[in-house]
């Protein structure tokens, strides 16, 4: 008997998606160093504010507003990650929007890579899997917020059939509780694919409703 995260990647739209993303694969799938280090920082300062967001949550819903509208406009996140606050200029949130303004710039550079250089920004993998997939689903979950906030209708039936596959994909992710088995190595592999299916599933998302460079939009 397969587990829920092996099942997932037996799901029809995953097993066809994933022809596709393995032409475009780049790297082992494996989150990097430096990745790790920014979701640890980025994560500490939203609870230190309050935010009822994590890193991974957060990471998605600006991901989301870039594939959407082409760029993230802060005035408009900002409030929805941590709120209006009663001390707007309190050292903390003075922090927490920097470090929130450096991520949206990085993870536009990201987007834009020629080398597909983006990852969705995750726990690391020593962190135990039941966690690190908890935050694919609330990555999951930010990230369609993040299409809607920016414009986009993820109910509109005329998408190409490949988006249209993904996005529900991404709302069947972000609504799974996973029963799995820490030791199986299976689970493990089917953690990495899923997790290397949304970062290319993004990209085409991306692709699909901004096909001219955002770049632009951090001039």
């Amino acid at each position: 008997q397969c587990s829920g995260l092996q099942a997932l990647c037996h799901n029809q739209y995953l097993v066809t998606a994933f022809s596709w993303f393995l032409i475009a694969k780049t790297g082992d799938g494996k989150v990097n160093e430096i990745a790790v280090r920014e979701f640890d920082e980025v994560d500490a300062l939203l609870q230190r504010v309050g935010s009822i967001a994590g890193a991974a949550e957060t990471h998605g819903f600006l991901c989301g507003i870039i594939c959407a509208a082409g760029h993230a406009d802060s005035q408009t996140w900002y409030p929805h990650l941590i709120g209006q606050g009663d001390q707007q200029d309190g050292p903390v949130r003075v922090e927490c929007l920097d470090l929130l303004d450096k991520l949206y710039r990085d993870t536009l550079l990201q987007m834009n890579h020629s080398e597909l250089d983006f990852h969705p920004l995750l726990p690391g993998d020593e962190v135990p899997l039941e966690l690190r997939s908890k935050a694919m689903g609330d990555w999951c979950q930010g990230y369609l917020f993040g299409l809607g906030l920016g414009g986009f209708n993820t109910g509109d039936g005329g998408l190409p059939g490949e988006v249209g596959e993904f996005l529900r994909d991404i709302g069947e992710i972000s609504g799974v509780n996973f029963d799995f088995d820490e030791s199986d190595d299976m689970d493990e592999a089917a953690y990495q694919e899923i997790m290397e299916y949304i970062r290319m599933g993004v990209l085409l998302i991306l692709e699909e409703l901004q096909p001219v460079t955002t770049l632009r939009n951090l001039q």
